[in-house]
């Protein structure tokens, strides 16, 4: 498993404004050879361009207003990827790879409850976030508050499902 990434980020002021920006170059690589019959080839690459944007402007002396974005990305890790077996939490996980071919699909609940979404189980993919937020900020010698709001939505969320083979 390799985990790499590249960041640069600046700033800039103009009068009673403020900006600031970033961007992220980041991924993660997976390789595992085959090994036994339980244990296929198995391999993935993950990369993504991301970043932020932020600004503050002095409305008058005490009083400011903030906003930014941000896009946010995460790598599957290695255990998202290579889980195979009974885990720690009493739960057997198995790698999607492991069961091309066998028609399995994504089941509707996560007991033993569940039935067949009809949704084929597919290889994980990264999470990928959006995040919004802004705020008014009072600061003189004796006060110093803020009113902050922020939205994140978030998608691709790595979870456990319920893995349904056939008969």
């Amino acid at each position: 498993y390799r985990h790499y990434g590249a960041f640069v980020q600046d700033a800039w002021q103009y009068k009673r404004l403020r900006l600031a920006g970033a961007l992220r170059f980041g991924g993660a690589s997976y390789r595992s050879p085959a090994g036994r019959p339980f244990f296929p080839a198995d391999a993935m690459a993950a990369n993504a361009v991301t970043g932020r944007l932020g600004a503050v402007v002095r409305i008058i002396e005490p009083l400011s207003v903030h906003a930014s974005w941000g896009r946010g990305f995460r790598a599957p890790s290695i255990t998202d990827l290579g889980s195979l077996g009974l885990q720690g939490n009493g739960v057997f996980e198995v790698a999607s790879p492991n069961l091309v071919g066998l028609n399995a699909t994504v089941g509707t609940t996560a007991d033993a409850n569940a039935v067949s979404t009809g949704i084929p189980v597919r290889q994980v993919t990264p999470e990928r976030s959006m995040n919004y937020e802004g705020s008014l900020r009072y600061r003189d010698r004796r006060i110093d508050t803020d009113f902050t709001g922020f939205v994140t939505n978030i998608n691709g969320v790595l979870t456990s499902q319920t893995l349904i083979l056939p008969q």
